[in-house]
């Protein structure tokens, strides 16, 4: 009963703590050897999860080893996870503050391009940067 139950059980959805939990139970069930066990627990483990543990170097040997590191790379996912949803939630509400926040320049009045840098007046001439060559609030 246990064999056919750990030939038929996949991490899923499950979290690894779970699911080694799960496969520890039938080990002590099934009576079978570390090797054979070892075979199914990879092949119920999550692709991307089995593909980070065999990746590595050295590549774990023993059962143990692979429990173990199927326990650090999920739980170290799961936080990267927990980080980038409080990400996105900060983000969210970085651009909700400043939407409501008058910009700086709203704020400020400023002078057309049109006026004179310094009275602020419309120049005579053109677009010229002051008023006239005799603008009373220009510095000499």
């Amino acid at each position: 009963m246990a064999q056919q139950k750990m030939m038929v059980t996949y991490q899923g959805s499950m979290e690894a703590d779970e699911y080694v939990l799960t496969f520890r139970d039938l080990h002590a069930e099934a009576h079978w050897d570390e090797a054979s066990i070892l075979i199914w627990f990879k092949q119920g483990l999550n692709q991307q999860l089995q593909r980070k543990i065999t990746s590595m170097f050295p590549v774990p040997a023993t059962l143990e080893e692979w429990y173990q590191q199927a326990l650090y790379h999920d739980r170290e996912w799961h936080q990267e996870k927990k980080e980038e949803e409080l990400w996105s939630k900060t983000q969210i509400v970085a651009k909700k503050e400043k939407k409501k926040e008058p910009s700086a320049s709203a704020a400020i009045p400023t002078a057309s391009k049109s006026m004179c840098l310094f009275c602020h007046q419309r120049p005579i001439y053109g677009n010229y940067k002051y008023c006239s060559k005799n603008c009373a609030v220009k510095p000499i």
